[in-house]
Order: C-alpha cells, then sequence, then structure tokens
C-alpha cells in the first residue's frame, strides 16, 4: 500500500516538475505564496477564535466583511 502511494506520489511529481520551477523563467511569479497565507491569515483568526459559523448565513457575512476589510 505504501509503496503504490509512493509510486503516485513521484508520478505526480515527475509529471509537473516543468512547473517547480516555473518562477526562475518569471520573474512577476513569485516563488513562494506567502501573500496568499497572509490574505488567508485575518479569516483565519476570525475563525479560530470565533468557534466559526455554523450557518451559512453567518459564513457569508463574515466572508463580506473580510472582502471589505482586505481591500
Amino acid at each position: 500500500m505504501a509503496s503504490a502511494t509512493a509510486g503516485q506520489l513521484l508520478r505526480s511529481l515527475r509529471d509537473k516538475a516543468s512547473q517547480w520551477w516555473y518562477f526562475l523563467d518569471h520573474p512577476e511569479v513569485p516563488p513562494d505564496n506567502n501573500q496568499a497565507e497572509r490574505s488567508l491569515r485575518l479569516a483565519v483568526t476570525k475563525r479560530k477564535i470565533s468557534g466559526g459559523s455554523r450557518l451559512m448565513e453567518g459564513f457569508q457575512h463574515t466572508a463580506n466583511l473580510l472582502t471589505v476589510v482586505q481591500t
């Protein structure tokens, strides 16, 4: 089972090898995803403090508020 999973991972990495170093040929592409992680931090912190949203309506209100705050 583990060898099958390892083989699948190896194939996936091999198939995407050209994407690993894409940022070297395209300087406008950052080599990390720090900006995306920083963008999500406020939402994750709010969710942890408040215990999350139990209803979709509450989730939507939070998402709308965070959109305004972060833009």
